[in-house]
């Protein structure tokens, strides 16, 4: 390897991202971001690789730092607000969606996150309305799917959810991820 040039450690980042060795992929973009620490698409990466490895706090603190770099990167914005969220940061999840959505308020991938956020957060009207807007933007987006369906069962639109949750039951493959969450959803409809 040259060093001078710390691309190959980037193509060998993205490789292991690929074959799903999220550890190896980690290792390789901080090795590339020591030589190129302001490489925000890099530090994006290094986030999605550290939250797929199940390092929380790592992937918060690259999507922090990517978001540093690049304010108006939404994916950054997006994936952040998602691992507050699992890591029980709500509030601040909700605020960083928000944000992300306020720069792009018609990607259906961001309306979906700021959603579901909503309903966790209680606010059920506005999650429907949201989650509408984005299944009508990305009308085969499973998880948008399931959660507008999580939401009309909240707002007691139990028939609706049902509907939503029946057709997923039917598109989705067995090993897909949301097949135990759809199945939990229906037995729990009254």
């Amino acid at each position: 390897l040259d060093p001078q040039n710390p691309a190959p450690l980037r193509l060998a980042g993205d490789y292991l991202s690929n074959r799903g060795e999220f550890v190896a992929a980690a290792a390789a973009y901080d090795r590339y971001l020591a030589q190129r620490p302001r490489d925000a698409e890099v530090v994006f990466r290094l986030g999605v690789a550290r939250g797929s490895a199940g390092d929380a706090v790592g992937a918060i603190a690259a999507y922090r730092r990517a978001v540093e770099l690049e304010p108006n990167t939404v994916a950054a914005r997006n994936n952040l607000a998602l691992v507050l969220d699992e890591t029980r940061q709500a509030p601040e999840a909700l605020a960083v969606a928000q944000a992300a959505f306020a720069l792009a308020d018609s990607n259906p991938v961001i309306m979906d996150t700021l959603g579901w956020l909503y309903l966790r957060a209680g606010r059920k009207d506005r999650a429907v309305a949201l989650l509408e807007k984005s299944l009508h933007v990305a009308p085969q987006a499973d998880s948008t799917r399931y959660h507008l369906a999580m939401a009309y069962r909240e707002a007691g639109r139990v028939e609706e959810a049902r509907k939503l949750l029946l057709d997923l039951d039917q598109r989705l493959g067995q090993s897909h991820p949301l097949r135990g969450d759809v199945a939990g959803a229906l037995v729990s409809l009254p």
